[in-house]
C-alpha cells in the first residue's frame, strides 16, 4: 500500500486521524503533518541530518526581544511587539519561496512606508544571524533546508482546501511529489461528497453567557453524549473561558481545543502576584503577604524547607519581617540587608531572621524555579491547565533569559498573563470546545457553532500593522494573507465546516448572543447566517429568517436551582427565602475573658468593631506603604522604648539622642528606605520630637514602666494592661503618664469618654496600692499635655461605663455605630466586614421615616 501524504497546515494530525476513524474511514498508512515536520522527514529520508537544535515558535518572540529594542525604530518595543514581529516575519518569509533575503529586501523596499519595512528587514537578519550564532534552526528555515537539499520520494502527495498552502509549502510539496500533487477536501477524505448545509436550529441568547449556558442545557435535556458533541465559537477567549467557567461550576469534563485564557491556572496567578510584589509593591510587606497567602502558593513544600510546621501567625511575622527588608530576587542585596540586621534584632527574632534567609534564597532562583518549586497544582481537572501554564511560562521565561542575558523577565510577565494554555485534543467522555477551523479536524455528531453576531463573525477588516495589505500586494499574488483575504478565509472556514457536517450527516445548531450585556444594546446576527439560511431555504427572505430564529429565555437553561429560581420571578411567582441564621458567642465565656483599657475604649467607641476585633479575633490588618519611612505605629514604638529608657535619672541629653538615634538606625536596618533623602528627613524629625520630650520630661521618679498589672472589677469584669508610666511627683502624689506620638489631639480634659483607657489604668493602679490622682497624655510632637483628674466622681463614671460593658457582654448586644458622618467608619479596619442583616433592616426602615 501507497504512503499517503496531507500537507494540511493549522490542521490538528492525531485530531484528524482520530475523527476518521470515528467515521470508520482507516488511516493506516496515512500521515497528515504540517511544512516543517513535512521537511524533516524529508530530510531524514534523504540522509540529510540537521545538527542545529529546533527552535520553536514559542521561543522566536524571545529571541527577537533580546535584540530588538537596539535597532532604533523599535527602540520603544514591548515584548508585544516583539510576538508581533515574529508573527509577521513568519508569513513574509513564507511568501518568499526562493532567495529569502535579498528577494524579501527587493519587495518590501518597494513599500510606502520605507523606514518600517527597512527595519523589519534589520530584525529579520538580525533574527537569522542570532539563529546561526546559537545553533537554533526554526520551522520556515528547516523548509527552505528541504527544498535545497532533500530528494523527492515516493508517496501520494495530498494537500486539502480547507487549509490552504502559502507558496513556500507550495514549493516544497511540489518539489517533494516531482509536481504530483493533488488537491483534496475534507467530505472526500471521508469518501463522502460535498453538501450544503444542514441546520437544525437558529438559536438567539440573552447575551454570551446565557447563550453559553442554554448549548450546555441542551446537551443535558436531550441526553446527548458528551463526546458526540462539538462547540466551535469564533471568539476564542470569550467563549473559552465562558465554557471554563461552566465547567468548572458544575464539574463538566471539557476539552479545549485552541486553549483557555492563562489567568484562569494557579502558576499565573502566582505569577501575577510575585511580579506585583518585585514592581508596584516595591518588594514590601503587603506584596509579599499576598504572595504567601495566596492560594496559588505552597505553604506547606515552605515549612518543609524550613524544617518544621509554620502556623499562619508564623508566617505572617516572616511576611513582615521579610517584607520589611525588602527581601527581593537580588542575591546581593538580600545578602548585605540580612548581615546589617543580624546585628540589630531581638533574641526571641532570631528564627525570623533564619526562615528569612531560606526564602531569600528560594526567591534569588529566579522566577521559574521559584514557580516550579511553589505554585500549586491543584488536582482533577484543574491539573492539566495549571501544568501547561506552568510549562508555559518557565518556557519562556528560560528562553528569554538565554537569549537576553541583561535583560529582566519584568518585560516579558505582562505578555506571558494574556496567552492562552492547555491546547488540547478531544478525549473520550469529554465535551470538546475549539475554534472554528480547528473543529474541521474533530467533527462530532452534534455541532453547536456559537457567538455569530455581526460584532464578532466575521469581524471587520484590519490590516496588521507591520505588514501591511500594501506590502502584501507587492508579493503578487490574491491568495496571499491582506486583511480582506483574512475576512473570506474566516466565512470560507465556516461554510466548509457547515458542508462537512452535511456530508457527515452531523446535528447543527448555530447561535448568537441577541444582546451585548456589556454595551446595553442589542446585537444583529452575522450576515454569514443569513447566507446560510437562505442556502437551507431558498427563496425565504429575511422575514423567514427572522421566523425561524428560538430564542432562548434567560434562565432556561436550567443547569441550576437558581435557573428555576429566576423562570418562577418572571412568571410573577412569591419566591420566600430562608431565614437568617444567628450565631452568638457564649456570654459566660466573655464575661470570664480579660480585657485590655484599649479594648474597651474600642467598645465605646464603636461595639461592632469591638466584637469583630476582641471577641471574634479579626486582625485590623493596615495597608503598608513602601515609601513610608517610620509609620506612626513603629514611631510610636520608638518613641515608648527611649522614654522608658528616661526614667533613669542619671541619663543625659547627648547619651538620650544617641539612644534615639541607635533605635532610628537599627529601624533603618529592618527597613530599609527607598528613598535615603526620606529617611534623613525623617530621622531629623524623631530626633528633634525626642529632645523635646527630654527637655520637657519632668524627669520625677518613676516606680513602674510597662508593668503588667491584671485585677477583676467589682462589676465582674477582669481588666489588664500595661500602662506606659507610673510616676511619683515632688509633691509625693502619684501620676500616670501615656505617651502619644500623634499629630492630632484626640483627648479632652477630665473626659472620661476620651480619657477612658488611662483612667482604667488608674483603676488597676489603686488596686496594685498605688492611689493615682492624676493621669496625662503627653503628646511627644506637639508638646502639649492633656490631664485628667482621678477622683471619687470618676472613678464613679468609671463603674458606670464598665456596668454598659457588662450589660453588652450578657446580653450579646454589639450594635454598629458609625458615629457622625461616618467618623468611626472612616479609618475602622472591620469597616468592610460589619454589615449584619440587621443592620440593612434598621436602616431601610431609617430611610422609609
Amino acid at each position: 500500500m501507497k504512503e499517503k501524504i496531507i500537507l494540511a497546515p493549522g490542521a490538528d494530525p492525531a485530531e484528524l486521524q482520530r475523527t476518521l476513524a470515528r467515521y470508520g474511514v482507516g488511516s493506516l498508512g496515512l500521515r497528515v503533518m504540517g511544512g516543517a515536520e513535512l521537511a524533516r522527514l524529508a530530510l531524514m529520508r534523504s540522509g540529510v541530518c540537521v545538527t542545529e537544535t529546533f527552535l520553536p515558535s514559542s521561543e522566536i518572540p524571545a529571541l527577537i526581544y533580546s535584540f530588538l529594542r537596539e535597532i532604533p525604530y523599535f527602540a520603544r518595543a514591548s515584548f508585544s511587539d516583539a510576538e508581533d514581529l515574529a508573527r509577521a516575519l513568519n508569513t513574509a518569509r513564507k511568501l518568499v519561496p526562493d532567495d529569502e533575503g535579498p528577494r524579501m529586501r527587493e519587495i518590501l523596499m518597494k513599500g510606502e512606508f520605507a523606514e518600517k519595512n527597512e527595519a523589519i528587514l534589520r530584525v529579520c537578519e538580525r533574527y537569522i544571524s542570532a539563529c546561526g550564532q546559537l545553533g537554533r534552526i526554526d520551522a520556515v528555515t528547516l523548509m527552505r533546508r528541504a527544498l535545497t537539499s532533500a530528494e523527492p520520494f515516493d508517496a501520494e502527495f495530498l494537500y486539502l482546501k480547507e487549509f490552504p498552502l502559502q507558496p513556500l509549502e507550495t514549493r516544497l510539496l511540489e518539489h517533494l511529489s516531482k509536481g504530483a500533487c493533488r488537491p483534496a477536501d475534507l467530505p472526500a477524505l471521508f469518501c463522502k461528497e460535498p453538501q450544503a448545509p444542514k441546520i437544525l436550529r437558529f438559536s438567539a441568547g440573552f447575551g454570551a453567557v446565557n447563550e453559553a449556558e442554554s448549548i450546555i442545557g441542551r446537551i443535558f435535556s436531550e441526553g446527548l453524549p458528551l463526546d458526540d458533541c462539538l462547540i466551535a465559537c469564533p471568539a476564542e477567549d470569550l467563549y473559552a473561558q465562558l465554557f471554563y467557567d461552566l465547567s468548572q461550576r458544575f464539574g463538566i469534563p471539557v476539552t479545549f481545543g485552541s486553549g483557555i485564557p492563562i489567568g484562569n491556572a494557579f502558576p499565573a496567578a502566582l505569577l501575577r502576584l510575585l511580579y506585583r510584589w518585585n514592581t508596584a509593591g516595591y518588594n514590601g510587606i503587603d506584596a509579599l503577604s499576598d504572595v504567601i497567602f495566596s492560594p496559588a502558593f505552597d505553604r506547606q513544600k515552605l515549612a518543609r524547607r524550613m524544617g518544621g510546621e509554620l502556623r499562619q501567625q508564623k508566617l505572617r511575622g516572616l511576611a513582615a519581617f521579610a517584607g520589611s527588608l525588602r527581601i527581593s530576587f537580588d542575591a546581593k542585596a538580600n545578602r548585605e540587608r540580612l548581615d546589617a540586621v543580624s546585628g540589630a534584632i531581638a533574641p526571641e527574632e532570631k528564627e525570623l531572621l533564619e526562615m528569612t534567609r531560606i526564602l531569600a534564597g528560594e526567591l534569588e532562583a529566579g522566577y521559574a524555579s521559584f514557580l516550579e518549586n511553589y505554585a500549586v497544582s491543584r488536582p482533577g481537572s484543574w491539573e492539566r491547565i495549571d501544568q501547561s501554564a506552568l510549562s508555559v511560562i518557565c518556557a519562556s521565561l528560560r528562553a528569554y533569559e538565554s537569549f537576553a542575558a541583561d535583560g529582566e523577565p519584568e518585560d516579558i510577565i505582562p505578555d506571558l498573563l494574556k496567552k492562552t494554555v492547555s491546547s488540547e485534543s478531544s478525549k473520550e467522555g469529554m465535551l470538546h470546545i475549539c475554534s472554528i477551523p480547528a473543529a474541521l479536524s474533530a467533527m462530532r455528531g452534534h455541532l453547536f457553532v456559537c457567538g455569530l453576531s455581526s460584532a464578532a463573525f466575521p469581524g471587520t477588516p484590519a490590516e496588521d500593522h507591520l505588514l501591511l495589505d500594501s506590502d502584501i500586494a507587492l508579493f503578487g499574488q490574491d491568495t496571499l494573507p491582506a486583511s480582506s483575504r483574512r475576512i473570506e478565509m474566516k466565512k470560507t472556514a465556516l461554510r466548509d465546516l457547515l458542508s462537512l457536517a452535511a456530508a457527515l450527516d452531523a446535528k447543527t445548531m448555530l447561535s448568537y448572543p441577541e444582546q451585548d450585556l456589556a454595551a446595553i444594546k442589542e446585537q444583529n446576527p452575522s450576515s454569514v447566517l443569513f447566507d446560510i439560511y437562505e442556502q437551507t431555504a431558498p427563496g425565504s427572505g429575511i422575514d423567514g429568517f427572522k421566523a425561524v430564529i428560538e430564542r432562548d429565555g434567560y434562565f432556561a437553561a436550567g443547569l441550576s436551582g437558581s435557573d428555576y429560581a429566576g423562570r418562577q420571578y418572571n412568571r410573577g411567582n412569591d419566591i420566600k427565602g430562608m431565614p437568617d441564621a444567628q450565631t452568638r458567642p457564649d456570654s459566660a465565656a466573655l464575661l470570664s475573658g480579660d480585657w485590655s483599657p484599649t479594648g474597651i475604649e474600642i467598645f465605646f467607641q464603636c461595639p461592632r468593631r469591638f466584637y469583630l476585633t476582641n471577641v471574634c479575633g479579626l486582625k485590623e490588618e493596615e495597608e503598608d506603604d513602601p515609601f513610608t519611612v517610620l509609620d506612626g505605629r513603629m514611631g510610636g514604638n520608638l518613641a515608648h522604648t527611649a522614654m522608658q529608657a528616661l526614667a533613669d535619672p542619671s541619663l543625659g541629653k547627648d547619651e538620650f539622642l544617641r539612644l534615639c538615634g541607635q533605635l532610628f538606625d537599627d529601624h533603618l536596618r529592618r527597613r530599609p528606605p527607598l528613598h535615603a533623602e526620606a529617611a534623613v528627613r525623617e530621622r531629623t524629625e524623631f530626633l528633634s520630637m525626642m529632645g523635646r520630650a527630654f527637655d520637657e520630661d519632668p524627669r520625677s521618679k518613676v516606680l513602674a514602666a510597662e508593668e503588667k498589672l491584671r485585677y477583676t472589677h467589682p462589676s465582674g469584669i477582669t481588666i489588664k494592661g500595661r500602662p506606659d508610666r507610673v510616676e511619683e511627683t515632688a509633691g509625693g502624689s502619684y501620676l500616670i503618664v501615656d505617651f502619644k506620638t500623634q499629630r492630632t489631639r484626640t483627648h479632652e480634659p477630665d473626659d472620661i469618654d476620651s480619657c477612658l483607657q488611662v483612667v482604667l489604668y488608674a483603676w488597676l493602679c489603686w488596686q496594685a496600692g498605688i492611689p493615682v490622682s492624676r493621669c496625662e497624655y503627653r503628646y511627644l510632637r506637639k508638646s502639649l499635655t492633656v490631664g485628667c483628674v482621678i477622683d471619687d466622681e470618676m472613678l464613679q463614671k468609671l463603674d458606670d461605663k464598665l456596668r454598659v460593658f457588662k450589660a453588652a457582654l450578657e446580653n450579646n448586644d454589639f450594635p454598629r455605630v458609625p458615629g457622625k458622618k461616618d467618623e468611626n467608619c472612616r479609618y475602622c479596619g472591620m469597616a468592610d466586614v460589619c454589615l449584619w442583616p440587621d443592620d440593612e433592616r434598621k436602616e431601610a426602615d431609617d430611610d422609609e421615616e
